[in-house]
């Protein structure tokens, strides 16, 4: 798959208009690693399987388990259709016979609860004139291909533009690099945020920032960055010390 075009005579797209997902996002498609065909573990290890072998594998364990007292609990995806996902909880209630049915859009790594928003304060403009851009847990040029061209032109323009996550990404190649654990991502911002505040930079960032519970965000990390070590983030504290550098000479 090269590019998708839409359907230039649909008054739904405004005639040929797509969304930044449906113009953009098919990369995934030829990314080397994507599975092509269900694996089943056996002796210990994954291994590829045919798409019958698979189903017959999974109808048995669920008869199987059905024999039993298993609790079962079932899991809709949010880039399923509506569709899909009411075949799923049908399947689960009328096969499975379990209401225990929930959504993975609901499960963000990122502590929403500590910083008290689920949408991005921020703006495109906003990235246009900061002096440094951190971006991690998401890589945008899978989900935000708009977003990946505004932080590509502002690596371009010598923004300092650091990436937390998919080193192997386009954006990463062009920007630099902490490459933290899957896991660590939410303890590192914690950790970011309680150096921020002992070094004394709470004031200028509040005055820049109007986050509504600021106070609360440094109260409940405070001290983390005392208890952890850099090593849980796979970072020595030469590279931890230049990252830091580059946040506290940045003036927005």
């Amino acid at each position: 798959m090269l590019k998708i075009s839409a359907y230039k005579e649909a008054e739904v797209n405004e005639f040929g208009n797509l969304c930044r997902k449906g113009r953009y996002g098919y990369r995934y498609m030829n990314d080397k690693s994507r599975l092509k065909q269900p694996h089943i573990r056996k002796n210990g290890q994954l291994e590829p399987v045919s798409w019958n072998e698979a189903f017959e594998y999974a109808a048995r364990r669920v008869r199987q388990l059905k024999e039993t007292s298993a609790e079962w609990a079932v899991f809709g995806s949010p880039h399923s259709t509506n569709e899909e996902n009411y075949l799923l909880q049908k399947f689960s209630r009328t096969v499975l016979g379990s209401n225990n049915i929930g959504s993975f859009s609901n499960l963000n790594e990122l502590p929403e609860a500590l910083l008290r928003a689920s949408m991005s304060n921020t703006n495109f403009n906003r990235i246009e004139e900061s002096d440094f851009i951190m971006v991690c847990n998401f890589d945008p040029i899978e989900t935000h291909p708009v977003l990946y061209i505004k932080l590509q032109k502002a690596a371009r323009r010598g923004q300092t533009v650091y990436m937390g996550c998919c080193p192997d990404s386009r954006l990463a190649r062009k920007s630099k690099v902490l490459n933290l654990p899957d896991d660590k991502k939410s303890l590192f911002l914690q950790y970011l945020i309680d150096r921020i505040n002992h070094s004394g930079w709470y004031e200028k960032i509040a005055a820049v920032n109007h986050h509504p519970r600021f106070e609360e965000i440094f109260h409940k990390v405070s001290g983390i960055s005392q208890k952890i070590s850099l090593s849980e983030f796979n970072l020595t504290r030469k590279e931890f010390d230049a990252f830091f550098k580059q946040i506290v000479r940045a003036k927005k």
